[in-house]
Parts: C-alpha cells; structure tokens; sequence
C-alpha cells in the first residue's frame, strides 16, 4: 500500500512538472502580447518592464528581445537597444533597428551598412514603407545625390520611423537648397526626437539662410559644444552656397541663384560673427569687422549687412561707431528694434546720454504695456523694467479691440551665463507656447504672432534656465522684461 501511495505522488508530482512546464511558455506569449498592446499605447515604460520579465522567464525569447529593443529606442536608450539588437539571427528587421539605433547614435558609417542590409536581407516581417524609409537613408546619408522624397505620407509609421522620415526628407530639401520645405521637416524630427548632430545643425542653417536668425540662434544654443558648432556653421552654409556658382541657361534662375548667394553669404557672416564673439578673441572679431564692412560696401542698400556691421563694431568695443551705424539704418527703415539698440548704446556714449529719454517710437495702433503693468510673484519691479533674478514668471492682461492676427513684441534683455542666454517660454492663452533664446545684453524685441480674439488676453513671460543651484562660479543669468508692445499685422 505504501509503494502504490509513493508511485501515485510521484505520478502526481511528474505532471505538476510537465504542466509547469507548459504554462510558462504560455504566460509568456500572454505577457508578450500585453507587452504590444501597451506599446501600441505608446506606454513604453510599462512595456519595457514586462519585456524584462518575459526575458527573466526565458532568456532567449526573440521576440521579446526585439521589442524591448524598440521600447528602449522610444525611451532614448539607444546603445542599449543596439546591443540587444546584436544578440538576434540576421534580419531585415534587426538590420533595419539597428541602423535606426546608429543614427541616433551618430555613427553614420554604421547606420548606412545597416539601412543597407535592411533593404537587401530577403524574409523577417519589415514593411513595405520601412524598406522605402531604409532605401531613402541609406542613400542619403552616403551622400550618393540620388535620394528622392517618398511619395506616401506618415499615416501609419510608427513614432521613430516618422522622425527618420523628417530628418532624411529635410537633409534631402536642403542638399536641393530648398530651405523653405527643408526647414519644417527638420524641426518636426528634432521636436520627435533626432538626437543626431547633423540634423541640428542642418536645422540651424536652414533658418539663417532664410534670414530667421532669432531661430538659428535658439537651434545653435541648444548645441552641446556651441564653440565648435558656429565654425561648423559657417562651414556648412559655405558649401550651401557654392552650388549657385555654376552657370544655368535660364535668366530666371541666375536671379535666383545671385538671391540665395546673398542670402548665403549673410547667413555665413551671421554665423562667423556669432562664433567670433562666443570664443571671445579680438583677432577673430576684427576679422569678421573686416569682412562685414567689406560686404556693406558692396551692398549698401541691404539691410542684414548693415545690422551685422553695427553688431560687430558693438562687439569690438566701436561703440559710437556702432550707434551711428544703427542710426543710419533707422533712418532708412524706422522700426522698434533698432530704436531699442540705439537707446541702449546711448549710455555709454557720454555726448548722447543726457538724450537718452528721448527715444521715443509711436507705433500706430499698437498696445503698449510698461513694465509697471506687469504682475510676478517671483520679479522684481525696477525703475523701467521687470527684473527675474530667479525662475519665475511675468503676466500681463491686454485688451483686444478687434479679432485678427497680432504681434506681440517683448522687450528683453539677459545677462548670460555658462555660455548660454535665458530662455524664455512666451504663452498666450492656453495657445502653444513659444521658447525663445534672449539673444541679447541689451534691449531687443522679441516677437511671436498669434491670431486673438475680441476681449482681453492672458500673454505670461516664464524664465526658465536660471542657474543659481548649480555648481558656485562667477556666472549668474537673468532675465530682464521692459515691457510689450501688441500690434495688428496681416502676415502671420
């Protein structure tokens, strides 16, 4: 009777094993599917922790290991994710995630023998759109000149595919010089995610080849080493416009070729100018003086070289030169900015100063708002002007007589500190708000223009990268408001 009881247990316990040995298998295809169904959702974080325990009940498990990969990517861990993506059998779709992962890595070289790879390896279960998507990178990042813009749109592309998509599509547009169409396409992958230095830079060229040097600017602070990114810069935009120095058969686009060269060669001079006074030496900055009076010489007319020569010769110390230079431009093309730069210049010009009150500007049918007006909590008000010494924010409410497009103009100024501007968030209403480098020591107008309706508007002004919690030293960022002026403007 006891044997019979030993056997039954045993029998008993033998099946408990086999079937043990059934359900793990089976809780970890459920845990997988849970695992896509939250990456569906976008929830990559609860995605990646079931993944982990997929791969704690069966280290081998392919498949979870390709998706934890991807919920790496989509959490910027990227080195993790490629050194997954290693460990499975060849395929277009290993090919394809880690050339994706190398291309936020920027190991370039990598990412086209991967791209590449994708494109060729036969079998797995990579799409269409990402074959077409890994054709499009590979060729272009190899700089074969052959690359064409996909004709199907973003629908259905997953979150990263849609940043490659943008980066590819916009290195592409600007290789054209067809920086208008460019431009959008960059920003949108930055937005989504590029890490990759490239782009950045391509972004920042963009804009200053079509004169939007507040932006170029915001692009070029947000650079990890901003010292080598303006010699990068300028090296950039100088290839840009050597491709309209051939000769066309057409008279329409020799016009066209002779406006983007000016525009390039502004823009290179912009970024010369910038990356002269970031490393702060005289010999560059006399320089690029030379270079702009050079310029302003050949194109008197031009406006960007006359702003660019004034703000050189107030980098080099040519301070009553610089305000001369400011005046005449005024002269010709009256606007608040140059008024601003002109009232500040004053104060160091003995024979101009007593004169300073009366920098005066009426704009026509514009808001003005002082300084007195505005409500903070963190600010200090000064004589003419909102001091943040800290993070903080400054509101004002603005009455608005007539629904239509508006240009808000904030008048600021900020002490820079550890190679960097404040930054300052613009919010009106609960519209998307709009971050903005204050660029400048002195008072300048900073813009943006959003459509408002009849009745009274909420605008508030947020500091954002105080640095007064980090590590002692002698550098200390504010930020300064001297008021708002609202005006009406048809353009958008």
């Amino acid at each position: 009777m006891a044997i019979r009881k030993i056997i039954f247990f045993c029998v008993i316990g033998l099946l408990a094993v086999l079937a043990a040995a059934q359900i793990w298998p089976a809780r970890a295809f459920f845990m997988i599917n849970k695992a896509h169904y939250l990456m569906n959702q976008a929830k990559w974080d609860k995605a990646r922790g079931i993944l982990k325990s997929v791969l704690a009940i069966q280290p081998g498990n392919d498949e979870a290991c390709h998706l934890l990969a991807w919920a790496d990517m989509h959490l910027g861990d990227y080195e993790g994710a490629r050194n997954l993506l290693e460990t499975l059998d060849a395929s277009p779709d290993k090919e394809y995630g880690i050339a994706l992962a190398s291309y936020q890595l920027d190991l370039t070289s990598s990412a086209v023998l991967h791209f590449r790879g994708a494109v060729s390896r036969e079998g797995g279960r990579l799409t269409s759109s990402r074959k077409q998507l890994a054709a499009m990178a590979a060729g272009e990042l190899s700089e074969s000149m052959s690359s064409e813009l996909l004709s199907s749109s973003n629908a259905g592309l997953q979150p990263l595919d849609e940043m490659l998509k943008n980066s590819i599509e916009g290195r592409i547009l600007f290789r054209r010089s067809e920086f208008t169409e460019a431009e959008p396409r960059l920003a949108r992958a930055l937005e989504m995610g590029d890490r990759t230095s490239d782009t950045l830079l391509l972004a920042c060229a963009a804009n200053a080849a079509l004169g939007n040097y507040p932006r170029a600017k915001w692009y070029a602070d947000h650079s990890p080493n901003i010292l080598a990114f303006y010699p990068a810069l300028a090296e950039k935009l100088t290839h840009a416009s050597d491709r309209f120095t051939s000769r066309t058969f057409s008279t329409y686009m020799a016009a066209r070729f002779a406006e983007l060269r000016r525009h390039m060669v502004e823009a290179r001079l912009w970024a010369r100018l910038r990356g002269a006074e970031q490393a702060g030496t005289t010999e560059a900055l006399e320089q690029t003086l030379d270079e702009t009076e050079r310029l302003v010489a050949a194109k008197p007319a031009s406006l960007t070289p006359g702003i660019l020569l004034a703000e050189s010769l107030e980098a080099t110390g040519r301070y009553r030169d610089a305000y001369l230079q400011y005046e005449s431009l005024y002269n010709r093309q009256p606007c608040y900015a140059l008024l601003l730069r002109m009232r500040d210049l004053a104060g160091d010009i003995p024979e101009i100063k007593a004169a300073r009150a009366a920098f005066i500007m009426d704009v026509p049918s514009a808001i003005h708002v002082s300084a007195g007006e505005m409500n903070s909590t963190s600010g200090l008000l000064r004589r003419d002007h909102m001091a943040l010494f800290n993070s903080g924010s400054v509101t004002v409410m603005v009455e608005i007589p007539v629904q239509g497009y508006y240009r808000i103009n904030v008048i600021a100024r900020g002490d820079r500190a550890e190679g960097l501007n404040p930054l300052m968030k613009i919010t009106v209403d609960d519209q998307t708000p709009e971050h903005i480098y204050v660029a400048r020591e002195g008072w300048d107008c900073y813009a943006v223009t959003r459509y408002l309706g009849q009745g009274t508007h909420r605008v508030e002004m947020e500091f954002l990268n105080d640095n007064r919690n980090r590590a002692a030293n002698d550098d200390d960022r504010n930020l300064y408001l001297g008021g708002l002026i609202v005006s009406r403007t048809g353009v958008y």
